[in-house]
């Protein structure tokens, strides 16, 4: 199925459902991110179809790797500024 038939698919729940508040797949999408805050991690593995050690470690390792190249990129943009501190930093009281 694609986009548009997603959409419709959609659509055609939210009208039959008889909600009548303004909804999107991306509210469905924020809707279900919201839900899953109150999951654990290992239900959330679960969900995810992440059953095994081996996989588990390797998720664990991407996400570290992940985060490392995003900090690197924060730090790499911050220290190209003129003053590398923030704003309210510099403000005098």
């Amino acid at each position: 199925m694609n986009a548009s038939g997603v959409q419709r698919a959609f659509y055609a729940a939210l009208r039959d459902s008889g909600i009548h508040k303004p909804a999107t797949v991306h509210t469905l999408r924020h809707s279900y991110a919201t839900l899953l805050q109150h999951v654990s991690s290992q239900e959330l593995y679960m969900l995810l179809g992440i059953l095994s050690p081996f996989r588990l470690a390797l998720f664990g390792l991407l996400i570290v790797q992940s985060v490392q190249h995003n900090l690197q990129g924060i730090a790499f943009v911050l220290s190209q500024r003129p003053n590398p501190q923030p704003d309210f930093v510099s403000q005098k009281a």
